[in-house]
């Protein structure tokens, strides 16, 4: 498994639902939500990470 991994989601999805059933998995250090950083200035705020 690569060191990170990219998921792309249908607009209307549940990212929530998604970063919650990962973030407990083995080897899963953060969640981010790439579309909430984008919406920013392209810094990694704490509400865009899921840990």
């Amino acid at each position: 498994m690569p060191s990170s991994f990219r998921l792309k989601m249908k607009p209307d999805a549940d990212w929530s639902a998604v970063a919650e059933a990962v973030k407990g998995m083995p080897g899963v250090d953060a969640v981010i939500n790439q579309k909430c950083v984008d919406e920013r200035d392209g810094s990694v705020p704490t509400e865009c990470v899921v840990r």
